[in-house]
Order: C-alpha cells, then sequence, then structure tokens
C-alpha cells in the first residue's frame, strides 16, 4: 500500500515538472517568434558600386543599435522585437539616409537596396573649414 502511494506521488511530481518544462519551453519559443531581422544592402547612388556603412536602429528617437555593413554592402539587425523603426545610414562623406518608418516582424523585413549621395566636395571642404575657423577663434 506504501509504495503504491509513493508511486503515485512521484507520478504526480514528474507530471508537474513536465508541465512546467513544457511552459518554460512555450515561453521561449514566444520570445524567439517575437523577434525578426532588418537585411539590405548600400551602394552609392552615382556609381552604383556597394559601400561600407554604419547602420543605425531608431524606434521614434531613440537608438536601439546598429551594424556595419560588410564589403558588398550587405547588412543584417538580428533579434529585432516586432515595432515601428526606421534606420538611419550614415558614411562621412555621405548624406545620411533615413528610411520611413516601416513595421518589422517575425520574419527577415527587407529594406532592398538603399543609395546614398555623396556630399560635393566644395560642401564638403567648406564646412569642415568653417568648423576649424570657429573652433580656432574660441582657442
Amino acid at each position: 500500500m506504501k509504495a503504491k502511494k509513493i508511486q503515485h506521488k512521484t507520478g504526480k511530481l514528474r507530471n508537474v515538472g513536465l508541465l512546467v518544462g513544457m511552459v518554460i519551453a512555450s515561453l521561449s519559443t514566444v520570445k524567439a517568434q517575437s523577434q525578426g531581422a532588418i537585411i539590405g544592402q548600400i551602394s552609392d547612388f552615382q556609381s552604383g558600386k556597394p559601400v561600407k556603412a554604419y547602420v543605425l536602429l531608431y524606434n521614434d528617437s531613440t537608438l536601439l543599435g546598429g551594424v556595419a555593413s560588410d564589403s558588398a554592402g550587405h547588412f543584417k539587425l538580428d533579434h529585432v522585437p516586432q515595432g515601428m523603426y526606421s534606420v538611419h545610414v550614415k558614411l562621412i562623406g555621405y548624406q545620411t539616409e533615413v528610411t520611413p518608418m516601416f513595421q518589422v516582424h517575425t520574419s527577415s523585413t527587407s529594406l532592398g537596396q538603399l543609395n546614398l549621395n555623396k556630399i560635393p566636395r566644395r560642401l564638403f571642404g567648406a564646412a569642415l573649414w568653417r568648423k576649424r575657423k570657429v573652433a580656432s577663434m574660441y582657442l
């Protein structure tokens, strides 16, 4: 009789343990499913050649993270929670490219090809000269 009660109690404990394990596994699956990825490619607008640039992820005006594109211009932002985002692409000598807000789902969200426009040399040099001039005035 005692052996039967012990088996019954251990059976219940095993069932509870299995149930807890299944709940934890389902929560981790839900968390993994509620994230997506953002992919795309960056190139020079005039030449069409891929460029290495910095890709920054924003939620409203909050910077959440970023990556650098590879030598072929490809980038991938992993583990992005579902929601609305915009991407800012930055590279010295180029105008910053800002995408409109877009929705990230559980799968990959492709932004396609993002083109960067070069800053005209005269303007780029003038801006640097102006900053140096102002900085030296206050030194």
